[in-house]
């Protein structure tokens, strides 16, 4: 924690990192923890999770609401996909482009959201990809990302220190 307490993401490669995830530079939430020097890593790790393409999962938490926020994040990439969870709401097939996968997440069972977002990005591989946020890694929930492939690399190209310092790859070769 003190790290990302005293980690600085210059202004340059934030501004390039917020205009990937649409977030507004001059909003509220961005005036609030923009320094001189740029921001602490903590503070624009919050401001990112304001992003529509940001996904946030509680171990607490079924899995039926983060699937239907994948749905809607993909939707917003224009990749149609579709889920069939069971009864229960904590299992089930997701399907992208005739493709499917198991997907399952129960609170309790010590599942790991990872497995999940491991499966999504199989099937969203050739067009997106979700990444996890590196500071969620120990932590009870996780903080995901979903850009697509283009918007990755090109945020790579401008702002590589800043992407690897906040994101690791979640199921992809």
């Amino acid at each position: 924690m003190a790290d990302r307490e005293r980690t600085i993401v210059p202004l340059d490669e934030a501004h390039e990192v917020l205009a990937a995830f649409r977030i507004d530079p001059n909003s509220r939430e961005c005036e609030r923890w923009r320094r001189d020097d740029g921001f602490r890593q903590i503070d624009f790790e919050d401001v990112l999770t304001k992003s529509g393409s940001v996904l946030g999962v509680d171990w607490r938490d079924c899995l039926y609401d983060p699937v239907e926020i994948v749905l809607r994040q993909l939707h917003d990439l224009g990749i149609a996909a579709t889920a069939d969870l069971g009864k229960e709401e904590d299992q089930g097939i997701i399907r992208v482009d005739g493709r499917s996968a198991w997907i399952k997440f129960v609170a309790g069972e010590e599942d790991d959201f990872d497995d999940v977002i491991a499966a999504v990005n199989g099937l969203i591989r050739p067009r997106a990809q979700y990444r996890r946020f590196r500071s969620s890694e120990g932590s009870d929930g996780w903080w995901y990302a979903v850009l697509s492939n283009e918007d990755w690399q090109a945020l790579e190209a401008a702002a590589d220190r800043t992407v690897r310092l906040l994101f690791s790859g979640i199921g992809v070769g």
